[in-house]
């Protein structure tokens, strides 16, 4: 989603959004994250701290805060923190997905993750998850993310399938957003 991104060829318009809008997306992420809304409320403790959305040529929106992106919204998906969002706040995503260490060199690269890549002995799949949930892709023994996507198939159809994409990865490490600086 993010291999190629930069403010001034991707991004169509920002703005900073309406107090009423600002309040429905600041609620929408605290009832998705319901173990970030002390953070939600000390990022946007009142009415008239600013809240800025990014939006891209294909309808994806970025929350940015302080000229850095936060989250960020796929068309009609779900609010999905940035990389950077996780790192300064770790467990942000409850759902983490560990994938193999053969799958970590295309996981980089962008590339969609196989329901192969999640049977492995080494990798962790937790049940319940369900299709639009978006999960945090974790190496096998690392402590940060290296990814984060959202569930193309839920846990039961990854289990029961031979083949196909499990989850599409949204941002990764090294990837545009993550080299970008600061929004202007």
């Amino acid at each position: 989603m993010f291999k190629k991104f930069s403010q001034d060829a991707d991004v169509k318009d920002m703005a900073r959004v309406k107090s009423s809008k600002a309040r429905k997306i600041l609620s929408s992420i605290k009832e998705q994250y319901t173990n970030l809304e002390e953070v939600i409320e000390t990022l946007y403790p009142d009415k008239k701290t600013p809240v800025t959305i990014a939006t891209t040529k294909d309808k994806t929106e970025l929350l940015v805060r302080e000229g850095v992106p936060i989250f960020f919204k796929p068309r009609d998906g779900p609010w999905v923190p940035t990389l950077k969002f996780l790192y300064t706040y770790p467990g942000a995503i409850p759902q983490k997905v560990t994938v193999d260490k053969g799958a970590i060199r295309f996981v980089l690269r962008g590339a969609a993750v196989a329901c192969g890549g999640l049977k492995a002995a080494t990798s962790i799949l937790p049940d319940g998850l369900k299709v639009n949930d978006p999960v945090a892709l974790y190496a096998e023994g690392k402590d940060l993310p290296l990814a984060v996507g959202i569930m193309a198939m839920s846990t039961e159809q990854i289990k029961a399938a031979s083949k196909g994409f499990a989850i599409e990865q949204t941002h990764h490490l090294d990837d545009a957003l993550w080299k970008h600086p600061e929004f202007d």
